[in-house]
């Protein structure tokens, strides 16, 4: 039987943080957290091992994950890279233990995932859980010898930011490019063949990180050529739309505004 692939699941911080045994049922998770305040949401959890097994999903992308935070961040974090690199090791250490007990396995290589999927086809009950290790967030990378450190831990994907301005790009309700740090990143994602998670990036460092990204992959035309023709053919749409309420005229000034915000967009201020 084919499983389910689960491509985002915070588990280690859910067993250190919020201190939840996963090998015990969602419904047990939940009884003991009753009366609980100490964090949000408390008593509402949706997963554990068990939970995961009776859903079919047999591989997933688990989580690392540490912020740090600026004096004028206002987002709770940790006050230096090192301590976030501490946090993130912790984390790790809880997934290896579980990786002892049988409950988890790592996988890192093709061969690996394969090996699991046939596994599980033939008797999943007997098989671990597989997952494929993700740095969400990339502010606890001290340097780029610590991305290193954790691509020998088995890290196979990355994303840059969180939420909130980080080091190396800005997340999520924030604004601006990646900087000198972030183009430092991306190199050594790229040497690496990390995955390169785009999931919380603002806008600007999104494009800034995927024009760079297919550049130093030689992709950078295609993907670039792709970009603007479906823009284009959406602006396209748009027009054939407002022409049935507005003026010629108007509608062909809105054209020429907008295709140029978003040719430069895409196109403009790469390098």
């Amino acid at each position: 039987m084919n499983f389910i692939f689960d491509a985002h699941l915070d588990l280690s911080m859910n067993a250190m943080e919020w201190n939840r045994d996963l090998r015990k049922t969602v419904y047990q998770i939940r009884e003991q957290e009753q009366g609980m305040t100490d964090l949000p949401d408390r008593g509402k959890g949706t997963v554990s091992f068990t939970a995961l097994r009776e859903g079919n999903i047999g591989l997933f992308v688990a989580t690392l994950i540490a912020r740090y935070v600026k004096e004028n961040n206002s987002l709770p974090g940790w006050n230096s890279p090192e301590q976030a690199w501490a946090q993130t090791q912790g984390q790790l250490s809880w997934y290896r233990a579980m990786e002892k007990e049988g409950a988890l396995l790592q996988i890192k290589t093709a061969s690996e995932l394969s090996s699991h999927r046939s596994g599980w086809e033939l008797d999943a009950s007997k098989s671990p859980l597989a997952y494929v290790l993700s740095l969400e967030g990339a502010d606890s990378i001290v340097s780029m010898e610590h991305l290193h450190l954790a691509y020998e831990s088995g890290l196979r994907a990355i994303g840059p930011a969180h939420y909130g301005p980080g080091t190396y790009a800005f997340g999520t309700d924030s604004e601006g490019g990646i900087g000198i740090k972030g183009k430092a990143l991306l190199k050594e994602i790229t040497s690496l063949k990390l995955i390169l998670d785009a999931t919380h990036l603002c806008d600007q460092s999104l494009h800034t990180y995927f024009h760079r990204y297919f550049k130093l992959t030689n992709l950078r035309i295609g993907f670039l050529t792709f970009n603007i023709c479906i823009q284009t053919y959406i602006l396209f749409i748009c027009i054939l739309i407002f022409m049935c309420i507005h003026s010629y005229l108007y509608v062909y000034c809105i054209y020429i505004h907008v295709f140029t915000v978003y040719f430069w967009r895409y196109v403009g201020d790469v390098a």
